[in-house]
């Protein structure tokens, strides 16, 4: 991720933005300004990724502050019901999904049923 900002950052800088004159030291101060910027761009990337990092720490700490009061077999039962919960509503989709398929596969053969009749009653005709 930091290294992408650094490529999108370098992508604008090319050789033609530090056009080398004719004295050695102008090309040596081009150089180190291009070092320089390149140098900021990586920073500034870090900087970002930095405080992205922080802000998620927050977070975690935030939903860590909401657990400190609670016994930790409160939590188990709460969450342990809610899985039982899950649980039984997948199930319940699970029946619908194997309804839906028997029916699917239902139409499916009496069409193929009726196609072929009709075939049979044109080959006939």
């Amino acid at each position: 991720m930091k290294n992408e900002g650094l490529k999108c950052g370098l992508k604008s800088v090319d050789s033609s933005d530090y056009q080398m004159s004719e004295s050695g030291d102008s090309g040596v101060i081009e150089e180190e300004a291009a070092k320089e910027w390149e140098h900021t761009l990586l920073q500034d990337s870090m900087d970002k990724e930095l405080h992205e990092l922080n802000k998620r720490l927050e977070q975690k700490e935030s939903e860590m502050r909401l657990f400190e009061g609670f016994d930790t077999m409160t939590l188990k039962q709460h969450f342990g019901k809610k899985i039982m919960k899950l649980e039984d509503e997948k199930r319940v989709v699970q029946i619908e999904r194997d309804r839906l398929l028997t029916e699917v596969e239902s139409l499916s053969a009496s069409s193929d049923l009726k196609h072929k009749k009709s075939e049979t009653c044109t080959h006939i005709n």
